[in-house]
């Protein structure tokens, strides 16, 4: 999906792109709470869905500025590759 969206950067692929990110977080999140709390698998799984957004926004941010050289227009920015202390996912 990333080299796609860099490939064919139309607003339509950058919103579907952001859609398909929230919700993919939103479901890992959704997951951890299958877990027992305070098990291993439920913080492992919320670990993962608060670091979905930095991984792909570190994938995305250096295929798009090897092709551009800027990231002017490129959906995410720098501060979603950054750890945010109290960053909530939303629904999607």
């Amino acid at each position: 999906m990333i080299d796609f969206l860099v490939e064919n950067p139309t607003e339509n692929n950058k919103n579907s792109f952001l859609f398909s990110l929230m919700q993919l977080e939103y479901s890992t999140l959704e997951e951890a709470e299958t877990y027992p709390k305070k098990s291993k698998e439920y913080f492992q799984t919320r670990t993962e869905a608060f670091s979905i957004r930095s991984e792909y926004a570190r994938m995305l941010l250096s295929k798009w500025i090897s092709k551009y050289g800027s990231t002017e227009g490129c959906p995410l920015k720098y501060e979603d590759t950054l750890n945010i202390p109290f960053r909530q996912i939303k629904k999607p």
